[in-house]
């Protein structure tokens, strides 16, 4: 019985010693903090804070975004359009990041790069 105990406890500890992983949205988030991100039309930029700016053509990005449900979530509004919320998931690539639509828009993959097109 006493063996038992000994390698629950063990199997317990390594457990918890095991390094904890973000998921892709949130690794991905944190590799685009602060950087601009291009794809044909515009830019975007995804701040810690809060906070989405960016520029497509002569209209100006604005919002807000948070994660939910491991999904990162942005409500936005593109000149003077209405803001407009999706929730997405994200993957880095070579290069750049892969927006999914899981909620809210078409569901379409959108590429962004680190560099302007």
């Amino acid at each position: 019985m006493k063996l038992f105990k000994t390698i629950g406890v063990t199997a317990a500890a390594t457990l918890l010693a095991m390094p904890v992983f973000a998921n892709d949205t949130e690794a991905a988030l944190k590799a685009i903090y602060g950087k601009k991100i291009y794809d044909k039309a515009g830019y975007v930029l995804i701040r810690k804070t809060g906070r989405v700016s960016g520029r497509y053509g002569k209209k100006k990005l604005a919002g807000n975004w948070v994660m939910r449900d491991g999904l990162f979530c942005r409500t936005v509004s593109l000149g003077d359009s209405k803001k407009r919320t999706s929730c997405q998931e994200l993957s880095l690539i070579d290069g750049g990041v892969v927006f999914t639509d899981k909620r809210g828009a078409n569901g379409k993959p959108r590429v962004y790069t680190f560099n302007k097109p």
